[in-house]
């Protein structure tokens, strides 16, 4: 339950790595990973305590991420989890399938799977993944007939892990809208949360996470022990969900 250091503006790699920490599906596979590429090796050591996260910090530029400048935690959990999986052989556990299907009115069906790494919602997670079940109207040429009107349905196929990332950016500014913060979820269970604290021109990430001495409160190099998760809150930017077995 190490804390990690701060070399400027590298809250959103530290937020994101202390989750990925308590990922169980994600560290376990990758404890005997020898990696080709030095910046995926060298995330991957960050992953444990005891490792030198300046080692990583080095690679930041080349992946498009100033560690002098802010940058979004989202986007950064994205990139690595993508970079991570594509050199290595381990099958990415946040991945899931979108199963869409469109229907016109004559009935006629037209499925498609689209892969996924991340659930992005407004408001809670069952609402916010209501909506994005919620079926649709599209225009678009039915494959079957000369219908140019359809009814899409999506059913989201989560995988071993579920990340959700709450929109809290527009164009108008932040969104401080309060979530439900769920610690179990349909067969899953919270292991860690992003936190996000400011504005849209300047802020702070910290993570909150499950560790088997309770809930932590990750902030850079300081690391504090909490009594729990409150039930609503306006600060969570990313959660992150494992299958319970």
């Amino acid at each position: 339950m190490s804390g990690i250091q701060n070399f400027g503006n590298t809250c959103f790699v530290n937020s994101v790595v202390q989750i990925l920490r308590y990922v169980k599906p994600v560290v376990k596979e990758l404890v005997t990973v020898s990696a080709k590429k030095d910046f995926i090796q060298d995330f991957i050591n960050l992953l444990y305590q005891d490792s030198k996260p300046d080692n990583f910090v080095h690679h930041l530029k080349d992946l498009g991420f100033d560690p002098l400048f802010q940058h979004d935690a989202h986007e950064f959990l994205i990139t690595m989890l993508d970079k991570l999986y594509e050199n290595i052989d381990n099958e990415n556990p946040f991945e899931g399938v979108f199963e869409n299907t469109l229907v016109c009115k004559n009935g006629h069906k037209s499925v498609s799977k689209e892969k996924y790494v991340c659930l992005s919602i407004n408001g809670g997670i069952k609402e916010g993944l209501g909506e994005l079940q919620e079926p649709e109207t599209v225009r678009c040429k039915c494959d079957h007939c000369s219908e140019t009107v359809m009814t899409k349905h999506v059913v989201v196929n989560p995988g071993k892990v579920v990340c959700v990332h709450f929109k809290r950016f527009n164009i108008d500014g932040k969104l401080t809208y309060k979530v439900p913060i769920i610690t179990k979820w349909n067969g899953y269970k919270l292991v860690g949360m992003c936190n996000h604290i400011g504005s849209c021109t300047g802020g702070h990430y910290t993570a909150t996470v499950k560790t088997g001495n309770g809930w932590m409160h990750m902030n850079d190099e300081f690391v504090e022990k909490i009594d729990g998760v409150p039930k609503t809150s306006r600060v969570p930017y990313l959660m992150v969900y494992v299958l319970d077995k």
